[in-house]
């Protein structure tokens, strides 16, 4: 049974049975599946680390210094 099939009316939520903990473990759950698949159909891989992994690119302090001139320029646009 789904968590809509659940609801016994029209003033009581789908979800009524999940804590606020809960729901947001749930929906976590969801976003977190579907960015894989999205990432999977474009072939990217998604890899948790517990430690600190520095970049190899040579260029990653110059970019991250543009990134951050680019937000502080435009902070008031978002």
């Amino acid at each position: 049974m789904g968590v809509a099939e659940r609801s016994s009316g029209p003033d009581r939520p789908a979800h009524d049975h999940l804590q606020d903990g809960e729901i947001s473990l749930h929906l976590t759950d969801h976003i977190r599946a579907y960015v894989d698949s999205l990432l999977a159909r474009r072939g990217v891989t998604f890899q948790r680390t517990k430690t600190w992994k520095e970049s190899p690119d040579l260029e990653r302090d110059a970019k991250l210094d543009r990134t951050e001139e680019v937000l502080e320029r435009l902070a008031n646009r978002a």
